[in-house]
């Protein structure tokens, strides 16, 4: 993420497992300083929040789900970002119910065999190069789940800058749909499907129909 400005976070992936890893830790700029930090300091070092809990879940389902991470792999054109949404759309990462300890065990032995393969695929030694281009696009992806626009530089800092993009509440959304007045029979029958969407389903539809496609 944005790692240079004062509001930007450096965010880096814990393997030990004495620290609760592998996990990702946030770390907001203005805690750093010019140097080299170990794990330990890191994992002090990083913030407690919402976001950081959702972008270790969302990471996670994604390293758990050894059939979804391993459609990265097939042979093809595309590049990782492509395939990511190609699985997102089509084979999305399942949610993985296994919490705390069991949950981090698991998580180490599925990262384990993603490095595997990875290092397997990777020409020349690049393995943990093309790791990290993986990571960064997963991340980026769980940010979108979330609701933030990203733009993603592969080359250089930032790696990652995320802004957030408010998206209309349930209630806000349904308020909309009962006052929406459709000129076709067509629209019609759309609102009348609409309307028996729950909560989720129409902040969900609201993302993907929102001006920056990039949410999805």
């Amino acid at each position: 993420m944005d790692g240079v400005g004062p509001d930007g976070h450096v965010i880096a992936l814990l393997n030990s497992r004495l620290l609760r890893g592998p996990r990702w830790v946030l770390v907001r700029s203005p805690a750093l300083r010019a140097g080299t930090f170990d794990e330990v300091k890191l994992s002090e070092l990083g913030e407690s929040s919402h976001l950081a809990d959702a972008l270790n879940r969302g990471w996670s389902n994604w390293i758990l789900d050894r059939d979804a991470w391993s459609r990265l792999f097939e042979a093809g054109t595309t590049g990782v970002s492509e395939r990511i949404a190609w699985c997102r759309g089509e084979h999305p990462p399942r949610e993985q119910r296994s919490v705390g300890p069991i949950r981090e065990a698991k998580l180490a032995a599925a990262l384990q065999e993603f490095r595997d393969r990875v290092d397997a695929a990777a020409p020349g030694g690049t393995g943990s190069q093309i790791e990290g281009q993986i990571h960064q696009a997963l991340l980026g992806d769980v940010l979108g789940q979330l609701g933030y626009a990203i733009t993603p530089n592969p080359v250089g800092v930032p790696d990652i800058v995320a802004k957030r993009q408010r998206t209309a509440s349930a209630p806000e959304i349904a308020k909309r749909l009962a006052a929406w007045k459709p000129r076709s029979s067509r629209l019609r029958a759309a609102r009348a499907a609409l309307e028996g969407l729950d909560s989720g389903e129409l902040i969900e539809l609201a993302r993907v129909l929102s001006h920056d496609r990039r949410q999805r």
